[in-house]
């Protein structure tokens, strides 16, 4: 039992429950922002620019430090660009503003990491699917090193930041004969909560990753942009484990991919040819392929929904060499690499993106063929965040007792079928969800979109309210709140993305 609490204490990537210390970290010396109004300048631009470079980004999750995998461990400055990635998160909400000098960026996003906690003969093994939320307040700060040709850019947390993890599906203790099959059920019985623990765990994690700030650094030769999540010295680039030969990359990174498991490193634009190197390290075959980015979108939600998706790879191949090279033809359509383990085991491999140049002279001076207003549009809807009232319009509790409701949320076009974007959350108010419908809707003017959310109860479900967007909202806005109201009473609002 006591080895079953020391688990839960520690299954999260952060490890066991620690203070941190959330004291921002200076601020770099500041050199080519020296000037007030160049400063004011560089932020104002940068505050435009951050969320449209963010918004539907798939960022690496970092392995853990204490484990037996043989991913390289404990790295710090440039050298943490060598670590590997055991998981993704997709950044599906984000905005940003500027007050008094400091950056204020917020940002969310779904996606999944792998988690390997033992304590003696009991222990956790698998991948756990996860919404995460932060918040940071930051210094801006630029500087140019003339030597090294690099432009780096700092933001500095100027106060503590705020993040919150969210478990989604189940995580399952494993014991290891009858001495872990106790401990296992010993833990149950006392009531521990391992969802509960990594959330915790989970947005100390996040905390301490960004208290020291992040740096971003441009190469003026190669046209290089890249990130670190770790202050660098002016001139510094992280490392990256695959030579590219001075050329620019799309994603250069080393992975470890666990069985049942998948990375998606995108999405890029449509470009006619890619180059991808690769060389494997370690355990099973790599297997890799390419879909359309609303197709990974979709099959991660359908994931964290329990459901089991089916990916058709484009371009799909596998691989288990010490060097690898290969061109590939991405779809019309932004997309993503996905890469997975082929048997049995972990695959552990770096590889690297990079375009193959082109001819694109031909496409010069064409001039652009006047488009009608679409008559219709397919939208594919992410319920991003939702804000229930306390009550219903009529003054009444939504459940027996004044207790809060369980939601679920779905859509419909016109009369067509309900499709369930938010499957039922127990005794919630308010929510970030961030799931995407399993399937797109076509919207017209005859046919608006109906959102909609349903109390489920044990008894009867009741209806919570309904909101319409019609084509024209579809086609004037990416992201917008509607307002849910019953019977001609607001009773809540909802976020919503509408992509198409």
């Amino acid at each position: 039992m006591k080895k079953a609490s020391l688990l839960l204490a520690a299954i999260a990537c952060g490890g066991a429950a620690t203070p941190i210390d959330k004291t921002p970290e200076n601020p770099p010396t500041r050199s080519a922002t020296g000037d007030a109004n160049i400063r004011a300048l560089v932020l104002d631009i940068a505050q435009k620019k951050a969320c449209a470079q963010l918004d539907g980004k798939w960022l690496g999750l970092p392995a853990q430090d204490d484990t037996g995998s043989e991913c390289p461990k404990n790295l710090t400055g440039a050298d943490a660009g060598l670590a590997c990635s055991w998981g993704r998160l997709q950044i599906r909400d984000c905005k940003s503003s500027v007050e008094d000098g400091v950056l204020s960026l917020a940002f969310g996003g779904v996606g999944w990491t792998w988690v390997d906690r033992r304590s003696g003969d009991v222990g956790i093994r698998q991948y756990v699917y996860l919404t995460a939320n932060v918040e940071m307040k930051s210094a801006f700060d630029v500087g140019y090193d003339p030597t090294s040709k690099i432009a780096s850019v700092w933001l500095t947390p100027t106060e503590p930041l705020k993040a919150r993890v969210n478990a989604l599906g189940t995580i399952k203790l494993v014991g290891d004969g009858i001495v872990g099959q106790l401990e296992k059920i010993a833990a149950g019985a006392l009531g521990v909560d391992p969802k509960a623990k990594f959330a915790s765990e989970g947005a100390q994690l996040f905390e301490e990753k960004l208290r020291k700030g992040m740096t971003m650094t441009f190469d003026t030769e190669s046209q290089q942009v890249d990130l670190m999540l770790s202050p660098l010295p002016n001139g510094v680039v992280p490392n990256r484990p695959m030579p590219t030969g001075g050329k620019a990359w799309l994603v250069n990174e080393r992975q470890e991919v666990f069985p049942g498991g998948l990375q998606f490193s995108g999405p890029y634009e449509p470009v006619a040819a890619v180059k991808l190197d690769a060389k494997w390290e370690s355990g099973a075959p790599l297997m890799y392929g390419i879909v359309c980015a609303s197709d990974a979108t979709n099959a991660v939600d359908a994931l964290a929904r329990g459901d089991r998706p089916d990916l058709a790879l484009q371009s799909r191949g596998s691989f288990s060499d010490p060097a690898f090279s290969r061109v590939l033809a991405p779809p019309s359509c932004p997309w993503v690499l996905v890469t997975r383990s082929a048997g049995a085991q972990s695959s552990r491999f770096a590889f690297s993106l990079t375009p193959v140049p082109i001819d694109a002279g031909s496409g010069v001076g064409n001039v652009a063929p006047v488009v009608a207003p679409p008559s219709s549009a397919t939208v594919w809807v992410t319920i991003v965040s939702f804000d229930f009232e306390t009550h219903k319009p009529d003054g009444k509790s939504w459940d027996f007792g004044g207790g809060a409701p369980d939601p679920e949320i779905w859509i419909r076009a016109g009369s067509g079928t309900k499709l369930v974007v938010v499957k039922k959350m127990q005794d919630t108010f308010k929510a970030s969800p961030m799931l995407r419908a399993p399937a797109a809707v076509e919207v017209s003017a005859s046919s608006p979109l109906v959102i909609g959310a349903t109390d489920i109860d044990v008894g009867s479900d009741d209806p919570m309210g309904e909101a319409t967007i019609t084509l024209d909202d579809v086609l004037k806005h990416r992201e917008m709140d509607v307002e849910v109201k019953l019977g001609g009473a607001r009773t809540g609002t909802l976020h919503v993305k509408l992509d198409h």
